[in-house]
Order: structure tokens, then C-alpha cells, then sequence
């Protein structure tokens, strides 16, 4: 959960190189994906977008993701930052959360 690697790679010349380099190596939402290639592109941006484009930064913030049955083997919710991993499992035998520090 909330391990999906991405690569962005803008052509060369562009302008949005030292801004796409900044978020390199931070967490970013996937909703935050098309806002930056619209952006990128020098498209409008959707109406009614969550996202928001990555050429002005990484979000800062904890982020929060949840999978459920049946599109996920079952129900997680969970709450990342740069150092740790909360996950909770509703379901789980003694109803406990999963916490996991990253290094």
C-alpha cells in the first residue's frame, strides 16, 4: 500500500525542470499526477480537479489512502509521512493498527 515508484521527465529545455527535481524523492498523491502534466503542458487545468500540480511543490502534509473489498484483498486505511506508516485494518483479528517506521 502506497509504494508506486513515478517518473516524470520533462523534455529538454523545459522550463519545469528544477521544479519537478524539488518534489523528487517526496511523497506526491496520484491525484496530483494529471494537474502536473496539464500544467507541464501549458493545458487549463480540469474543472473540479483535486489534484494539484507538483511544479509547485510536494504536499507537505500526511497523506492518506484507504483500499477496499472487493477491488482490494480487504478494507485498509492508511496515514503516511516521511517517517512513519500508520495502517489500520478494521478487520483485523484483535482490531489493532499496523505501524510501521520507515528507514
Amino acid at each position: 500500500l502506497l509504494h508506486v515508484p513515478l517518473v516524470i521527465k520533462p523534455p529538454a529545455g523545459s522550463p519545469h525542470t528544477a521544479e519537478l527535481a524539488a518534489a523528487a524523492g517526496s511523497q506526491v498523491r496520484l491525484i496530483d499526477v494529471v494537474p502536473t502534466l496539464l500544467e507541464g503542458m501549458q493545458l487549463p487545468p480540469l474543472p473540479d480537479a483535486m489534484g494539484r500540480s507538483l511544479l509547485h511543490g510536494a504536499p507537505e502534509a500526511p497523506l492518506l489512502a484507504e483500499t477496499h473489498a472487493p477491488a482490494a484483498p480487504r478494507t485498509l486505511f492508511c496515514l503516511r509521512d516521511a517517517r512513519h506508516k500508520l495502517v489500520f485494518a478494521p478487520a483485523a483479528h484483535d482490531g489493532s493498527p499496523e505501524r510501521f517506521e520507515l528507514y
